[in-house]
């Protein structure tokens, strides 16, 4: 039985609704002979009540002994002419209502067995995929594209619910793709806000130094040259990274260009950024380095990452901020530590997910997006961003980058937590030791 209802199910419609009224048309003349049938036995059992058929068999010449009723009757017509003459009133109404009935009893069995037939044939085929289909059209007008259409039939209506459902994933993946790209554009002009604050900090400290110092004649003439020297660098940074992040659709399209730097000059760049910064935040600091000769390394990027290390640590350190850059063979390592509250055990699982530092903290202006991108920038520079608590207590967040070997391609690839810096003499040896305990070497 299941498989005739299946093989119903998928069958074309074309060929279920020839079957439907195949079978209607069958019962139809079944129903017309059974219904003939009956009209003419209650014509003849009126007539019985005033004709006798065996007194005029031998008038009529029928020879035999099987006759019917309605042999009997069309014959005694010809001979005695209207025999209904002879009935009562209301038989004779009752007959002539008879008459009229099988008149119209064939024509009306036919047409009500077409009718039901459609009908069936419309509950059973089209009822269903109208519906879903109409309840599709109305959700897809209202951009609910959030749901699924099924129809388990092989038939036309089916095929045309598939393509419906096919219809409704390929809007429902734009959307999604519209969406997802509105998202990361938000997220893009998020991170372009908030790194422009680390620039324009220094910028503006600079400015607030030239303002001050000039007018009274107290800066040497060495002084401001290098002083707007560091500016004319400040606003070429802005300027390229303003123009890199108008030509991006999302931060991961970031790709490091990276180019032979000069140790001291990487340094130079740490240490008057720090200075500026941690000056406006009343902050004292101690940049550390045993980094010596060239490193090939995409500067803005390491520079991006500083800043936003350096903007973080100082939004939560008490009075000191400490900054250890080094090298550990084909790697640059870059710590930033503060003696501020440090991370706590949700902030180390979710720190660097796009605005957690937005619902932690409900700062105005502050989009919690730092450390997400500073995650993003390390591991498209082939190093790794990994966070930690120092051993005083505060925040410790170390920063690797894979440094370009000089015989060979750059190749940018994910690697694990940093390795240890070295040990080196000095407040080095201990920020390293720090460093080693915190994160230990990979085995």
């Amino acid at each position: 039985m299941d498989s005739i209802r299946r093989l119903l199910k998928d069958l074309s419609l074309k060929y279920t609704f020839i079957l439907y009224m195949l079978v209607f048309l069958l019962l139809a003349t079944f129903l017309s002979s059974l219904t003939l049938s009956i009209l003419e036995t209650a014509q003849d059992a009126i007539f019985f009540k005033y004709y006798d058929a065996a007194a005029y068999r031998t008038s009529v010449g029928t020879v035999g002994t099987s006759i019917s009723t309605h042999s009997v009757r069309a014959n005694i017509v010809l001979v005695d002419g209207n025999f209904s003459d002879t009935y009562s009133p209301v038989d004779r109404v009752f007959d002539q209502v008879l008459q009229a009935l099988t008149i119209i009893a064939i024509p009306t069995i036919f047409l009500c067995c077409t009718v039901a037939a459609s009908l069936l044939f419309y509950r059973h085929k089209m009822r269903r995929p109208v519906e879903i289909l109409a309840d599709a059209s109305r959700r897809i007008a209202a951009a609910d594209l959030d749901f699924t259409i099924h129809y388990d039939s092989k038939d036309e209506m089916g095929r045309l619910c598939a393509s419906f459902e096919q219809m409704r994933r390929s809007l429902f993946g734009g959307n999604r793709e519209l969406w997802r790209t509105l998202e990361e554009r938000k997220r893009l002009n998020a991170a372009f806000a908030h790194d422009l604050r680390t620039p324009l900090t220094v910028l503006r400290g600079y400015a607030d130094l030239l303002s001050k110092y000039v007018p009274q004649g107290r800066i040497s003439q060495e002084k401001l040259l290098d002083t707007v020297s560091t500016l004319s660098r400040q606003v070429a940074r802005l300027e390229s990274y303003a123009a890199s992040m108008t030509a991006l659709q999302k931060l991961e399209d970031i790709v490091p260009s990276p180019a032979p730097v000069e140790a001291s000059a990487l340094l130079r760049e740490l240490e008057e950024t720090a200075r500026v910064l941690c000056k406006s935040y009343s902050l004292r600091y101690s940049l550390e380095s045993g980094l010596t000769g060239t490193v090939s390394v995409d500067l803005e990027v390491v520079l991006q990452v500083y800043e936003n290390l350096l903007s973080n640590a100082a939004r939560f350190a008490r009075e000191q901020i400490t900054i250890l850059c080094t090298r550990d063979g084909d790697r640059l390592l870059l710590d930033v530590m503060d003696d501020g509250p440090g991370f706590s055990e949700k902030d180390l699982l979710f720190a660097t997910r796009p605005y957690y530092g937005s619902e932690k903290n409900g700062e105005e202006g502050h989009f919690g997006l730092g450390l997400n991108i500073c995650k993003i920038l390390c591991e498209h520079h082939g190093g790794s961003l990994t966070l930690g608590n120092h051993l005083q207590g505060g925040a410790h967040i170390a920063a690797a980058f894979a440094i370009h070997p000089p015989s060979s391609p750059f190749s940018f690839g994910r690697s694990g937590p940093p390795r240890p810096a070295p040990s080196h003499g000095g407040p080095i040896k201990a920020a390293a030791q720090n460093r080693q305990e915190i994160f230990p070497p990979k085995k």
